[in-house]
């Protein structure tokens, strides 16, 4: 089956089609290749995932690498929301509706389980110790979300109405809910200030889909835009927060940071993500790639335009650009030139795979280095359906030996993979490529990082060019 870009169109609202034709004629004029479709990509479906209560202490062991140095930073920087799910609740307790506002009967409602405070207290305690700034808390008038913001141990949460769980509502209400979350999402916050929003799972087909299938304790990071406008980043799990509390991230703090929430005594730094002993630069790194036989593992250009809708809910969904978050013209032109270092620089590219997003899509197109085969193998987790595995299937594609003394291009997003080798992805930056080296024995390992920046020192160096 053969898929193109133009394709994509087929169901915008009428608002966006000037625009993106465009775009396509800007497209057309490069070379065109064309796009194999993986048959494996099924149909998207929503799977909901409630995280059952139990007596199990927080653990980090199986989660280590779900946060590391390049969110911190970003974080440190501002600008973000974490929606954070309420805490486990006590195993058969149930809420007790009736007349009037029910929900703010603490005596009628579920009540938090015990494990479910030290969780809290984890994710308060990570993102003081990160010296990451948290000015507004809001939480749902639900007594087990006001306690979860609680035990957060941050600044006193606004309860708002806003957050309250889908059952005070009739259906009638969905719209208003939504409303109110996406404006929480969205609005703008003080420089170097972060968010945090207590609520519960929403309904399957509002705001977001990573809202929708939220487990208790765990959040998911989005990028306020102001305008109604925000993207989300990622899901976070208690152990994933515990972890980020225990690592020293090299930052100076800001001095507003060193007042609110001074540095704590951390344990010492995990291993790097690059082996020193192996890691390529400069003419090392050049020759190794002209040579061939790695796996360039890229994150998609920059892409701040739209923002991903109810992916899982919606069949075929990598045919809608519509409802997804799509590349700037700042983002194409990083694709372009990326793309013209490595033929300059005469690296060999034999294959070049793309996730099924179209902000992936058209990156690979615009680099313009060869056929492109778009695979679900390596999407996002916002766009995995039910009974695959995001994880497994792309480090079996990072495994992969490139053939005929070449190399292989991968288009991706950034990732939280429990795998050490894959623990870089978590803090690329857009258009960022990682270089893997495959083993030949079902291992692949991180020997070099390329910033979409450093490809024009790399092409001074290598040409002589001033």
């Amino acid at each position: 089956m053969i898929r193109t870009l133009s394709r994509d169109g087929e169901s915008w609202i009428s608002s966006r089609v000037i625009r993106w034709i465009a775009m396509f004629a800007l497209m057309s004029s490069t070379a065109s290749y064309g796009q194999t479709v993986s048959t494996n990509i099924g149909t998207a479906k929503a799977q909901a995932s409630i995280q059952q209560a139990g007596s199990s202490p927080l653990a980090i062991g199986d989660e280590p690498f779900g946060l590391f140095d390049g969110l911190v930073r970003e974080l440190r920087n501002g600008g973000y929301v974490l929606y954070l799910r309420h805490g486990a609740v006590l195993p058969g307790s149930q809420d007790q509706r009736g007349a009037g506002a029910w929900w703010k009967n603490c005596s009628g409602t579920q009540r938090l389980a015990p494990e479910a405070l030290p969780r809290a207290r984890a994710i308060g305690e990570a993102l003081q110790r990160q010296r990451i700034i948290v000015t507004e808390v809001f939480s749902s008038e639900f007594c087990r979300a006001i306690d979860t913001a609680i035990h957060l141990g941050l600044s006193a949460a606004t309860h708002s109405a806003a957050l309250n769980d889908a059952s005070t509502l009739g259906p009638g209400g969905y719209t208003q809910l939504a409303s109110g979350i996406q404006e929480l999402l969205s609005r703008p916050m003080t420089p170097r200030t972060n968010r945090i929003l207590v609520g519960h799972a929403l309904p399957p087909t509002l705001v977001h889909p990573a809202l929708s299938t939220l487990p208790e304790g765990h959040s998911a990071l989005f990028k306020a835009e102001g305008s109604g406008r925000f993207h989300f980043i990622t899901a976070l799990s208690p152990g994933q927060w515990q972890w980020i509390g225990r690592q020293l991230v090299s930052d100076a703090p800001t001095a507003a940071a060193a007042v609110i929430a001074p540095a704590a005594a951390v344990s010492p730094p995990p291993p790097p993500v690059i082996d020193a002993s192996k890691e390529l630069k400069g003419m090392a790194l050049i020759q190794a790639l002209r040579k061939g036989g790695m796996n360039l593992y890229m994150r998609h250009a920059q892409a701040n335009v739209g923002q991903d809708g109810n992916l899982a809910q919606t069949p075929a969904w990598w045919e809608n650009c519509a409802i997804q978050r799509n590349l700037s013209d700042a983002g194409r032109d990083q694709a372009r030139k990326v793309g013209e270092a490595m033929r300059e620089l005469k690296i060999p590219v034999a294959k070049v795979l793309a996730a099924q997003f179209c902000r992936t899509r058209e990156t690979a197109h615009l680099l313009n280095l060869g056929p492109i085969e778009v695979t679900e193998d390596i999407n996002h987790q916002i766009g995995q359906r039910a009974g695959f595995d995001i994880n497994v299937s792309r480090y079996r594609r990072l495994t992969e030996m490139p053939a005929n003394a070449s190399n292989t291009m991968l288009v991706s997003h950034t990732h939280g993979s429990p795998r050490p080798e894959e623990r870089i992805m978590s803090g690329i930056q857009e258009a960022e490529v990682v270089v893997y080296r495959p083993d030949g024995k079902g291992g692949s390992e991180p020997i070099a990082r390329i910033p979409p920046a450093e490809w024009e020192n790399l092409v001074k160096l290598a040409t002589g060019k001033p």
